[in-house]
């Protein structure tokens, strides 16, 4: 018994530096879509008010699932390749997901009549067409989504 406890301590002990390990691998971009979208789902609860639709519901909650399967796409694309990857693609997909959906807090904000501030707007303006550059490789970001909000 005593054996047992030890190695159960042992494994205890060993717990949160493991958890901390690997939530300290996952990039800032990929935690950003993941309070995003937190925070989207809350202003569209706000923005319905009385007209909630089940099925407009699980609808948006299929594409925010979609999201996160691109991003771990992106991430076993990188990790699986057989040719060196030298920039995050999670990364990158997880932050043009991430404007998505601050549009989307923009979309539900202009629902209760209240405009998005002008320095966020300045934000999104900004990434929806971005180049990041990593060593050789070059990617343009575009999103189709709308910028303009009206209430």
């Amino acid at each position: 018994m005593t054996e047992r406890y030890q190695h159960l301590k042992a494994y205890v002990a060993i717990l949160p530096g493991v958890v901390a390990g690997l939530i300290a691998g996952i990039s800032p971009l990929v935690w950003g879509l993941f309070y995003f979208q937190l925070i989207d789902i809350v202003s569209g609860l706000i923005a319905a008010k009385t007209s909630w639709s089940s099925a407009f519901a699980n609808a948006g909650m299929q594409k925010k699932t979609m999201m996160w399967l691109y991003v771990l796409t992106g991430h076993l694309l990188k990790t699986i390749s057989p040719i060196p990857i030298d920039f995050p693609v999670d990364a990158m997909i997880a932050g043009y997901y991430c404007v998505v959906e601050v549009i989307s807090i923009m979309e539900n904000g202009a629902k209760l009549g209240l405009d998005a501030p002008g320095p966020l707007k300045k934000i999104v303006t900004i990434f929806t067409r971005a180049t990041i550059q990593e060593g050789d490789v070059s990617v343009t970001l575009e999103t189709k989504e709308k910028i303009e909000m009206k209430g």
